[in-house]
């Protein structure tokens, strides 16, 4: 039988483990859409707005109803010797007889046993307009609810987008450096000429491990914040492998996806932001409760009517009543300034929300400028990184056969890599810009709920 040499065995199994794990590595990879529907799902923050907007539709269908009667029973089983309580339970079994006149029996009636019951309603005809705004306001209330879970999504998506493009762009500057790494090492592993007796072949060998350090801190950097915005989503998302990856692609082809479109037109008017929006709806539910609070100084009217069951040692006995009521707060001290207090709070949650749309506009303005230039800037980078990346191969040429020696081809790679380094920076503050001008530009329609 037939052996395998030695080294191609370790080849085999060599390329064997890197396939498996390629294999496992892309099982772990997971597109932008599977996990914004994840947290979409599990999100903390959403899942509070959107118990906050089930609570105001409550609410909102509950003063709906102020109209419709109230009915209500109650009852009683008593006993007593009390003379008045005694003489009435006979009046109420209809019951009454001569011997009940005697100042004895008034005075000594003895101990009795009652029942009593009573069935009745109460329908409000006018209560001054004070519920029917406050069902107004609660109508308001609900609309602003329900733009603040779109706010709140909107929020959620943006930080999300951020932080996924920054991962994908520290991923590249990683996968980048460790090739450079690798390279070094390989360098460092041939160069002949490093001894203490040849001061430029050793200042040579001196500069390569120190660029070999630079990049291993380098990578040890972006690990620990790529493993710490890869552990925050998965948080958030809950159902990601605890490994899990980004799936790979450029930023800026992830931003043209899944970025709003950036429109850097100074003539458009400015949308308010869906928060905005929620806080004018809710300014104009305060305005609302002003009206109710006036609602409280005007008279309520209605109609009542009871039946009423009374029970004892006699018999029973059955009464009704019924008619129409007013009633008026003529004074209570508690509605002293009150009108004045729902005028002055509504004020404030208007000023609070003009206050939010000004600052949403300079940020916003902020950030388009931002982008801008950070767009341009790296269409320049890239640009430079082809330039460097030919450069470099070039010098790695002329290093091997002695034209230049490692000193000048240090200095190649260090400006490949600082441009490595200013490159992630630069996608990193264009995500977080693209990111602001997510949630300060009122566009809901950005991202799929299905």
């Amino acid at each position: 039988m037939n052996r395998l040499p030695l080294g191609v065995f370790w080849i085999l199994v060599a390329f064997t483990h890197l396939i498996q794990s390629v294999s496992a590595e892309s099982k772990n990879k997971v597109p932008f859409s599977d996990v914004w529907r994840m947290i979409l799902k599990h999100s903390p923050q959403i899942q509070a707005f959107r118990q906050d907007l089930e609570s105001a539709r409550i609410s909102e269908k509950r003063a709906s109803l102020h109209r419709y009667p109230r009915v209500f029973m109650s009852g009683r089983i008593y006993s007593t010797n009390d003379s008045a309580s005694t003489f009435t339970g006979g009046l109420g079994q209809r019951q009454i007889i001569g011997s009940d006149f005697v100042p004895a029996t008034l005075n000594q009636p003895g101990s009795s046993f009652f029942q009593y019951g009573t069935l009745g309603f109460d329908l409000p005809v006018y209560e001054g307009g004070s519920k029917a705004k406050i069902a107004e306001s609660l109508v308001k209330r609900s609309e602003s609810k329900a733009l603040q879970v779109t706010a709140a999504k909107i929020a959620q998506y943006a930080e999300l987008a951020q932080n996924y493009g920054m991962i994908l762009s520290l991923r590249r500057e990683e996968e980048q450096l460790k090739l450079f790494g690798t390279s070094v090492d390989r360098m460092i592993l041939h160069y002949k000429i490093g001894s203490k007796s040849n001061p430029i072949g050793y200042s040579g060998l001196l500069g390569l491990k120190n660029t070999r350090n630079r990049i291993q801190e380098r990578v040890i950097q972006i690990s620990g914040k790529s493993s710490a915005l890869s552990q925050g989503i998965r948080i958030l998302a809950q159902d990601l492998p605890e490994n899990w990856l980004p799936l790979d692609q450029r930023v800026t082809d992830f931003i043209s996806r899944n970025f709003m479109k950036l429109n850097t037109n100074p003539s458009v008017e400015m949308k308010p932001t869906v928060g905005v929006q929620a806080m004018n709806l809710e300014t104009e539910s305060l305005e609302k409760m002003i009206d109710s609070e006036k609602g409280r100084l005007f008279p309520r009217v209605g109609l009542y009517g009871s039946g009423d069951v009374f029970g004892g040692n006699r018999g029973l006995g059955a009464s009704y009543s019924g008619g129409a009521y007013v009633q008026w707060d003529l004074f209570s001290a508690q509605n002293f300034d009150a009108v004045a207090q729902a005028v002055h709070t509504s004020a404030a949650s208007q000023a609070r929300a003009e206050e939010m749309n000004e600052r949403n506009h300079i940020e916003k303005s902020s950030a388009i400028q931002s982008a801008q230039s950070l767009e341009q800037n790296l269409a320049l980078m890239e640009e430079s990184d082809q330039w460097l990346k030919e450069q470099f191969g070039v010098a790695q040429e002329l290093f091997k056969n002695g034209s230049i020696n490692a000193l000048q081809l240090v200095e190649v790679i260090q400006r490949r890599i600082d441009l490595l380094v200013s490159r992630t920076e630069a996608e990193m503050s264009l995500t977080q810009a693209r990111a602001t001008l997510i949630v300060h530009s009122g566009a809901e329609g950005i991202f799929n709920e299905n």
